[in-house]
């Protein structure tokens, strides 16, 4: 079942979710942080992005201790990206649909520390509590009712970039720098100057809201061909036919349909490139951490909070008049809900960024 974007599973969370974690943190005595450290459980969300920057988390503990051993829980369909970050020593899917099957692997180990990344769910507050660990942490998140079960909940703060939230998710501050995801491959770097990506597709609730408009990306693909640039359109195996639909209207042989690709294959793609242009989306957060250029389009998403950190992204962000509105991923401001956010921003700004990766002239 799709966690990402689910109505029904989302209600139940809440309506159901609050009151059991209530109910259960009345029989939970909260625990210190103890002194010696071995065994360190994380718990994922089922969102790309996310999972990409939760990396600085799981870094830092790396380079506090090496020995520590570190274990992700996470949905299966976050594996593959679980393994392109790096720094754990085990990895263990969860099946989120199935609550009662998910609990009983939780409880199989027993941890130090467990640590639920999660901003707003109570389903991971819940496995969370009911974990075999002796200190838990996770995320207050105002209005989300879900702090009740840890040994201490971490203020979640909606004005800071989400590497910072995740990096307070620390028992200690081992490194305060807010160093930004990095994801490396053996082999070096190969890149084609005359090679740009582009990511078309966001994730996530009303997602068509963080679209930008199918005429802009044309106009967009014909000015890089101009350029003698070849273009790669990315994305799900569900994109394929809508992303042969954009390449129709280009009326170019220079313009790829690279989707249904695996995130690994899409990684090294984007790495070996010499530009990406993508909406706010897991696929930009992995531009940015294999270090390719990047040109990334904000609507409602503020960038503040999700955006790229790297040095040689350029971000443009929507002018309309409630944006950004975004912090948890659903909290949309817009009465319109027609995409009016994201038709603010112009071609022309698109293109500008172009130039001066082209001149050489980009930097944040």
């Amino acid at each position: 079942m799709k966690l990402r974007g689910n109505v029904l599973l989302k209600k139940l969370d809440r309506y159901v979710g609050i009151p059991v974690l209530k109910l259960l943190s009345l029989f939970h005595t909260k625990k210190n942080c103890p002194k010696s450290i071995e065994r360190v459980a994380i718990l994922l969300t089922p969102a790309i992005g996310d999972t990409i920057l939760a990396q600085t988390l799981l870094r830092d503990i790396k380079h506090y201790d090496p020995f520590v051993h570190i274990t992700l829980y996470l949905p299966e369909n976050m594996l593959e990206t679980a393994n392109l970050i790096g720094y754990s020593d085990e990895i263990i899917p969860l099946n989120y649909s199935a609550i009662a099957q998910a609990i009983r692997t939780i409880r199989q180990k027993e941890y130090d520390v467990f640590i639920d990344t999660g901003q707003w769910t109570r389903l991971s507050a819940i496995f969370t509590l009911l974990a075999k660990a002796k200190h838990t942490r996770g995320f207050e998140t105002a209005g989300q009712y879900r702090h009740y079960g840890f040994d201490e909940a971490v203020h979640h703060n909606d004005a800071v970039h989400e590497i910072i939230n995740l990096k307070n998710l620390q028992w200690a501050h081992f490194n305060k720098d807010a160093n930004f995801p990095s994801i490396e491959f053996k082999n070096s770097p190969v890149v084609d100057a005359k090679r740009v990506v582009i990511h078309t597709k966001p994730g996530g609730v009303k997602s068509h809201l963080k679209e930008w408009d199918s005429k802009n990306w044309v106009a967009v693909i014909k000015y890089l061909i101009s350029k003698g640039m070849t273009v790669y359109l990315t994305g799900s195996k569900d994109d394929a036919s809508s992303l042969q639909g954009l390449i129709s209207q280009c009326g170019s042989d220079n313009v790829i349909n690279a989707s249904g690709k695996s995130l690994t294959e899409t990684a090294q793609l984007i790495r070996n490139s010499f530009l990406m242009i993508s909406v706010n989306t897991g696929i930009m957060h992995l531009a940015a951490a294999v270090g390719c250029n990047l040109i990334a389009l904000h609507g409602p998403t503020n960038f503040l909070r999700w955006g790229p950190l790297n040095k040689n992204s350029i971000v443009i962000q929507s002018a309309y008049y409630s944006a950004p509105c975004l912090n948890l991923g659903f909290e949309y401001a817009c009465k319109d809900r027609t995409g009016e956010c994201m038709k603010m921003i112009s071609k022309q700004a698109v293109i500008e960024a172009i130039d001066k990766f082209l001149a050489g002239q980009a930097s944040t």
